[in-house]
Protein backbone atom coordinates (compact mmCIF):
# COMPACT_ATOMS: atom_id res chain seq x y z
CA UNK A 1 0.00 0.00 0.00
CA UNK A 2 2.96 2.67 0.26
CA UNK A 3 2.77 3.03 -2.92
CA UNK A 4 -0.50 4.83 -2.92
CA UNK A 5 0.59 7.71 -0.41
CA UNK A 6 3.45 10.36 0.02
CA UNK A 7 6.19 9.57 1.91
CA UNK A 8 5.50 12.68 3.60
CA UNK A 9 1.95 12.01 4.64
CA UNK A 10 2.51 9.26 6.66
CA UNK A 11 1.47 9.40 10.40
CA UNK A 12 4.13 9.39 13.12
CA UNK A 13 4.45 6.75 15.53
CA UNK A 14 4.75 9.43 18.82
CA UNK A 15 4.91 6.59 21.70
CA UNK A 16 5.15 3.17 22.14
CA UNK A 17 4.63 1.78 25.34
CA UNK A 18 4.68 -1.66 25.98
CA UNK A 19 3.99 -2.36 29.89
CA UNK A 20 4.37 -5.92 29.95
CA UNK A 21 3.31 -8.90 27.12
CA UNK A 22 -0.58 -7.40 28.04
CA UNK A 23 -0.96 -4.01 27.92
CA UNK A 24 0.09 -1.61 25.14
CA UNK A 25 -0.40 1.75 24.11
CA UNK A 26 0.38 3.27 20.90
CA UNK A 27 0.35 7.06 20.04
CA UNK A 28 -0.14 9.21 17.05
CA UNK A 29 0.33 12.82 15.69
CA UNK A 30 -2.57 14.48 14.29
CA UNK A 31 -1.95 17.79 12.96
CA UNK A 32 -4.33 20.50 12.98
CA UNK A 33 -5.10 22.69 10.54
CA UNK A 34 -3.80 25.88 12.39
CA UNK A 35 -0.17 23.86 12.55
CA UNK A 36 -1.21 23.14 15.92
CA UNK A 37 -0.21 19.11 16.83
CA UNK A 38 -2.31 16.80 19.66
CA UNK A 39 -2.01 12.91 20.09
CA UNK A 40 -4.52 10.43 19.55
CA UNK A 41 -3.75 6.90 20.88
CA UNK A 42 -4.82 3.29 21.10
CA UNK A 43 -4.77 1.19 24.23
CA UNK A 44 -4.90 -2.41 24.18
CA UNK A 45 -5.00 -5.12 27.16
CA UNK A 46 -5.31 -8.47 27.43
CA UNK A 47 -3.33 -11.10 25.67
CA UNK A 48 -5.89 -11.57 23.25
CA UNK A 49 -6.61 -8.11 22.37
CA UNK A 50 -5.55 -8.10 18.40
CA UNK A 51 -3.09 -4.83 19.00
CA UNK A 52 -1.45 -6.64 21.67
CA UNK A 53 -1.12 -9.53 19.53
CA UNK A 54 0.24 -7.59 16.94
CA UNK A 55 2.54 -5.84 18.87
CA UNK A 56 3.78 -8.99 20.49
CA UNK A 57 4.31 -10.62 17.36
CA UNK A 58 6.76 -7.58 16.02
CA UNK A 59 8.65 -6.93 18.98
CA UNK A 60 8.89 -10.81 20.59
CA UNK A 61 11.79 -11.68 19.66
CA UNK A 62 13.54 -8.38 21.26
CA UNK A 63 11.09 -8.57 24.34
CA UNK A 64 12.71 -12.09 24.72
CA UNK A 65 16.22 -10.66 24.74
CA UNK A 66 15.77 -8.44 27.38
CA UNK A 67 14.13 -11.02 29.25
CA UNK A 68 17.70 -13.12 29.06
CA UNK A 69 19.73 -10.30 29.61
CA UNK A 70 22.45 -9.87 32.42
CA UNK A 71 21.73 -8.67 35.67
CA UNK A 72 24.56 -5.79 34.80
CA UNK A 73 22.60 -5.06 32.08
CA UNK A 74 19.40 -4.95 33.05
CA UNK A 75 21.09 -2.68 36.03
CA UNK A 76 21.71 -0.13 33.60
CA UNK A 77 18.61 0.28 32.03
CA UNK A 78 16.55 3.79 32.92
CA UNK A 79 13.67 2.31 34.89
CA UNK A 80 13.41 -0.04 37.46
CA UNK A 81 13.38 -3.67 37.02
Amino acid sequence: MDWMYEQSNFPKVSRLIVADRESVVVGLWRDGPDGSKSEVAMVGEGKTNPLVVLVRELLGSRLDHLDYQSDDFLGNLPFET
